[in-house]
């Protein structure tokens, strides 16, 4: 991305700003959203849901650059690690209309928001270190805003590897533009901008070099604040 077109994101960034993570207050109801009217109550703490325009914004951005690597490939079976409340899997299916989906995460009420946001995958709870399917068992395997909150990315990536018959699709961060719009709203600033609960944190950088130790990288997006890369498992 160039510098300008990133300040230019940053300025506009900074005028956002939400409870917590990019999040919606306590007391507060989300509305429907442009870019994900799923016509069922979403829990406050999801992450792909705003009323706010600007955030609806980002992540609208954020999700089309997710489609348009998803539109490179055509797989026949999809996992979502860290899948959350189902939204990347309903957008997916979008795309990958013929795909069997599979959802996983830790969160067993998200899981069950899931069910109703996007009732085509079928769901289970597991950790992201030890996945319930077999080697090769799922073309893709999605992972997108889960390595930044993991204490072992390394493990991680390797079972998101393992599990892959095929492609990742990864997405964190982008950083220091992550902390740097954070701070801009004036948001965690005794932590200098970090978001409570990321523990790792890339440039685009160093995301596709660490991706690149499991996967052949085939492309990259920055949507703004984040990177995101289809990697194709090496034979």
């Amino acid at each position: 991305m160039r510098m300008a077109s990133m300040l230019e994101s940053l300025l506009v960034a900074c005028w956002y700003s939400e409870s917590r993570n990019g999040e919606l207050g306590m007391n507060e109801m989300p509305a429907p959203s442009t870019t994900h009217d799923v016509g069922v109550v979403i829990p406050l703490n999801t992450k792909y849901i705003s009323r706010n325009p600007i955030s609806r914004h980002l992540i609208a951005g954020f999700m089309r650059a997710l489609i348009e690597l998803a539109a490179l490939i055509r797989p026949r079976t999809a996992l979502d690690i860290g899948c959350g409340e189902g939204l990347v899997i309903r957008q997916h299916h979008v795309v990958w209309q013929n795909a069997n989906f599979y959802g996983v995460d830790i969160d067993v009420e998200l899981l069950q928001v899931a069910r109703q946001v996007a009732p085509i995958a079928r769901y289970t709870a597991a950790s992201i270190y030890r996945m319930p399917f077999q080697t090769g068992a799922c073309d893709v395997v999605i992972c997108t805003e889960v390595l930044e909150h993991i204490d072992r990315p390394d493990a991680a990536l390797a079972e998101c590897e393992r599990v892959s018959g095929g492609y990742c699709l990864l997405s964190v961060p982008n950083e220091p533009w992550w902390r740097v719009a954070n701070m801009m709203r004036a948001s965690y600033l005794a932590h200098w901008g970090n978001t409570p609960g990321h523990v790792n944190h890339w440039s685009a950088r160093e995301f596709v070099e660490f991706a690149d130790t499991r996967l052949e990288i085939v492309d990259v997006r920055q949507p703004f604040p984040w990177t995101v890369v289809l990697g194709r498992k090496r034979r």
